[in-house]
């Protein structure tokens, strides 16, 4: 997207939320838990509805109070301007409820959301809008950004990549910096190369997270290949805040001397009694960053080519916030002559704001695109370019 307006392209939503500092939730469905779970450190107010027609229970919610049926939670929002989401699980109920509130006069995406269009889309705003705060879902922060193994079709170009990693004195002060200007990071991650081969930094940046920001952010989370043993201290550390800490396991049994390793890893987690999540990819996605792509796009169609990508993953890095994280760790790896200062935020530049932050990371760009997307294949179902998991070079 265009930034035409900087700073001040959701103005447009700040009467839309104008008030509604509250929540009341009509149904219980996954993503009511995910969007409670997210505003949960705004100091907020939120009611639970569900009727006895439809077929959940409500028996107990993370917090708030429960209230009576449907007409009690629009009671909320015309009486005391709660904000109301509905969390039908079902989705034919759902749009019977979202029928009867339109046919009665109430605008969807105004007067009342879908709670999974409100996750998707409207919670950054929600928060910045109704409550001045600077909410980030997903942000990497690598900590090594070097690998035990060669992937030719890293996502992250680590075998590529010539980027030293930085004190843990520098990672700590990026982040001090990071949250003078956000409010709450849901996923901060420390994923870049093998993090578990630097792993006295990791124990030491998990550490600094959670003693110093622990209000500030949902969960910790890593990527590791499973080749690097755990030792003790990480283990302990681990396992005592394994409510705030994610690790994921990534799958590789076809290479050679893998699987014993990545027994040996489960092993040690088992036996500290700490369950491991696990990547189970089928298939990875061949960007073509290593093929020298050169797309013949206008700017007008790599605006719609950026604006279609659903790319979500987002870069903090050496004190810069990027959108696309793909695209910055490709254009240090293969385009170094791209510069791609005006695409980030420098957060060491007292003039950055908080709704900056947020548009960048909606998608909003000064030239309405990255210059990396001309070299790219693309993210999700635009990209039909496929190579098998962890090919190795």
């Amino acid at each position: 997207m265009l930034w035409k307006n900087r700073g001040q392209e959701l103005a447009l939503f700040e009467e839309r939320f104008k008030g509604k500092r509250n929540i009341v939730f009509y149904g219980l469905s996954w993503e009511m838990q995910m969007i409670y779970e997210r505003l949960s450190f705004l100091q907020i107010d939120f009611a639970f509805s569900q009727d006895k027609y439809y077929g959940e229970e409500l028996k107990s919610v993370p917090g708030g109070g429960i209230i009576g049926g449907f007409m009690d939670a629009v009671s909320l929002m015309k009486d005391r301007n709660y904000l109301l989401i509905i969390a039908l699980t079902n989705p034919y109920e759902r749009n019977e409820v979202k029928k009867r509130m339109v046919l009665s006069g109430y605008q969807e995406n105004v007067d009342f959301f879908d709670s999974s269009v409100f996750l998707s889309i409207y919670l950054p705003i929600y928060i910045l809008c109704a409550h001045g705060k600077c909410y980030i879902e997903y942000l990497n922060h690598p900590i090594n950004w070097k690998c035990t193994l060669k992937c030719k079709k890293c996502a992250a170009c680590i075998p590529y990549v010539n980027h030293e990693n930085a004190e843990l004195s520098v990672l700590n002060a990026e982040t001090d910096l990071l949250f003078e200007k956000v409010d709450f990071v849901q996923r901060y991650d420390f994923t870049g190369g093998e993090a578990f081969l630097v792993q006295n930094l990791l124990l030491e940046r998990m550490k600094y997270l959670l003693g110093n920001y622990s209000d500030c952010f949902g969960k910790i989370e890593c990527v590791t290949n499973a080749t690097v043993m755990p030792d003790q201290e990480i283990l302990d550390f681990i396992y005592k805040n394994q409510d705030r800490i994610v690790i994921y396991a990534s799958n590789y049994p076809h290479l050679p001397g893998w699987q014993d390793k990545f027994d040996c890893f489960m092993n040690k987690f088992s036996a500290r009694g700490i369950s491991l999540s696990r990547t189970l990819d089928e298939k990875w996605m061949d960007f073509g960053f290593d093929e020298e792509i050169n797309l013949a796009l206008s700017p007008k169609e790599l605006t719609e080519y950026f604006d279609l990508c659903p790319q979500n993953c987002r870069m903090y890095d050496n004190g810069n916030l990027a959108y696309c994280a793909d695209s910055y760790d490709a254009q240090m790896a293969f385009y170094p002559d791209i510069d791609q200062r005006r695409e980030m935020l420098n957060l060491k530049s007292q003039e950055v704001t908080k709704e900056e932050i947020i548009e960048l990371f909606l998608g909003f760009q000064e030239k309405g695109y990255i210059e990396m997307c001309r070299h790219c294949n693309g993210w999700g179902s635009r990209n039909k370019k496929c190579v098998p998991v962890a090919e190795q070079l």
